[in-house]
């Protein structure tokens, strides 16, 4: 009888202690969100019905010390149809912070010994004697940034100044990325490399402020 009671009150010291593990904190969680990076970039370029990037970035957490692995949601690009993409990577750390990243992806089947990088001149120039309006650098293939979009002049006015991204999805057509959406009142425009007095390239779209022709010889 003196075994059951002792058995009995052991038992019960034993559940009472497990309760009491059960009700106290085990961890403290310290808010770190990943960083993702690209390598070496975030423009890129395939052609009409190439195969979309893969494994283009990686995800770590600073705080906690720890490599993630990185998911791209990508199934808004198109890959049979040119244009210009955004897609997004995303990346969980072990306490279920999230990171998400854009990235872009050109479509297109322009050639890939086209390059637009350079200085770009506006018709007729902006007021104030200013004569270089944008630059244009090279991205990836048909695929470039503009540090001047809307045209204003950068001497008198430079708040004003907006960068942009655009596309060469086809020979005579150019697509702008998203970021200026208000500022360019139709995403695409007119890009002509022929020969003629204005000089060898033009490039034609429409703003708020009305139609832009910049040019380059």
């Amino acid at each position: 009888m003196k075994k059951i009671f002792l058995f009995a009150v052991l038992l019960t010291i034993v559940i009472a202690s497990c309760k009491k593990k059960q009700n106290n904190p085990s961890i403290t969680v310290t808010v770190s969100y990943p960083t993702i990076t690209f390598a070496p970039t975030m423009y890129f370029s395939i052609p009409v019905g190439g195969a979309l990037p893969s494994n283009i970035a990686t995800a770590y957490d600073s705080f906690y010390r720890q490599s993630l692995s990185v998911v791209l949601i990508d199934s808004s690009v198109h890959n049979l149809v040119p244009g210009l993409y955004t897609a997004i990577a995303t990346a969980t750390s072990k306490y279920g912070y999230i990171s998400n990243s854009t990235y872009y992806v050109v479509v297109t089947n322009v050639s890939t010994t086209e390059d637009l990088s350079g200085n770009w001149y506006q018709i007729p120039l902006p007021m104030g004697g200013d004569s270089t309006a944008t630059n244009v650098q090279k991205l990836a293939n048909a695929f470039y940034s503009t540090s001047n979009v809307t045209g204003v002049n950068m001497v008198t006015d430079p708040v004003d100044v907006t960068p942009a991204i655009f596309a060469v999805i086809n020979d005579t057509t150019i697509q702008f990325g998203p970021s200026v959406a208000g500022s360019i009142t139709s995403p695409t425009g007119i890009l002509y490399t022929g020969t003629h007095v204005l000089g060898d390239t033009t490039m034609t779209y429409a703003t708020a402020a009305g139609t832009l022709v910049f040019s380059k010889n």
